[in-house]
């Protein structure tokens, strides 16, 4: 076998029709994935920027916890101490009631 019917090569009989429909398809698979590929890096570049918008949000939202439980911390603090204080002007106006009432009624005998 000589080297020219080894290589290959296009039949004439292959109607020219095939050749344009097999390039027009190929041109057009290419088109079509180029603009599948441009829209979805336009979608994961915003949806990278909206989740970097998130993470923003977020760590905004965990320090305001983060001040809120402090504040809350303090304010408990502040009315155990009132409650302490409360509970000792109870007593001691309880011990006035009673000296009153004493009074009262050792001033009816």
């Amino acid at each position: 076998m000589s080297n020219e019917h080894r290589s290959w090569h296009l039949d004439k009989r292959v109607p020219l029709g095939i050749l344009l429909a097999l390039a027009v398809q190929t041109v057009t698979m290419v088109a079509i994935a180029s603009s599948w590929r441009a829209s979805t890096d336009a979608r994961l570049a915003t949806l990278e920027a909206k989740i970097a918008d998130h993470v923003v949000l977020r760590r905004r939202q965990w320090d305001s916890i983060k001040a809120n439980t402090a504040t809350i911390q303090s304010l408990d603090a502040k009315l155990a101490g009132l409650d302490e204080r409360t509970k000792s002007i109870a007593v001691q106006t309880d011990h006035i009631l009673g000296l009153l009432l004493n009074q009262l009624e050792g001033g009816r005998e």
